[in-house]
């Protein structure tokens, strides 16, 4: 669970960030690796808040996205909070 991975994420070095990380508990734009990784651990345990991150997202001039992993689910999200958005999904498999 979320301990678990606090412990082991405590002993990873986190650099600053080349470019600006959005993260799923706030849905903000944050730079400091303290707070990302504090973000990381709190995703366990705290709704994502998708609308918000996709909003993020689109303020910052993003509307392109890749899907990795075994479902599409994601695709669809994306495309439902913004109708602009090209989503691309790759499944776990082609990549096997």
């Amino acid at each position: 669970g979320s301990v678990e991975f606090e412990t082991v994420l405590k002993a990873v070095p986190f650099s600053d960030p080349r470019f600006p990380v959005v993260n799923n508990v706030a849905g903000m734009v944050e730079m400091l690796p303290g707070r990302i990784k504090g973000n990381l651990v709190l995703q366990f345990r705290s709704p994502v808040q998708w609308i918000q991150t996709m909003k993020t997202l689109e303020d910052m001039g993003f509307n392109q996205y890749l899907e990795v992993g075994p479902r599409t689910v994601l695709s669809a999200l994306a495309r439902k909070a913004n109708s602009r958005s090209v989503v691309q999904a790759v499944e776990a498999g082609s990549w096997e």
